[in-house]
């Protein structure tokens, strides 16, 4: 990718930060703050990414049918870009997307709530990104 957003490119970093320590609320404020002013793929990134942290936020307060609404939904966004798109791991992001979405959904059948915290997902760089 050649023509990268200087602003979308500094987001994707904090919001990485913060989405690697489980902020994941702060980690969707921070990636709402540029998905507005953005265009066509980097769009879908950001509104991909920001659902994948709000989905996550749901788990954290108990609330798995989010989860799993926003999780679905964010796969949408995620599938509509380039696997390496601004350099995001989107290869190992989304397996990982798809396989949290189906426990939320057990989770639901069984009026659960807790979850091993330890397996939540990572958002990493692809090998080939340069920041």
């Amino acid at each position: 990718m050649t023509d990268r957003d200087p602003a979308i490119v500094e987001c994707l970093e904090k919001g990485q930060e913060l989405f690697n320590d489980k902020k994941f609320f702060e980690a969707h404020e921070v990636w709402e703050e540029v998905w507005g002013d953005s265009q066509l793929e980097d769009r879908h990134l950001l509104q991909g990414l920001i659902q994948v942290a709000a989905g996550f936020y749901k788990l954290q307060t108990g609330m798995p049918t989010g989860t799993v609404k926003l999780l679905d939904k964010s796969l949408g966004h995620l599938r509509a870009v380039p696997a390496n798109y601004y350099g995001v791991d989107l290869e190992t992001l989304m397996p990982a997307v798809e396989a949290w979405r189906d426990r939320a959904k057990v989770m639901v059948e069984q009026w659960r709530t807790d979850y091993p915290v330890d397996e939540l997902p990572r958002l990493e760089w692809t090998p080939e990104a340069r920041h």
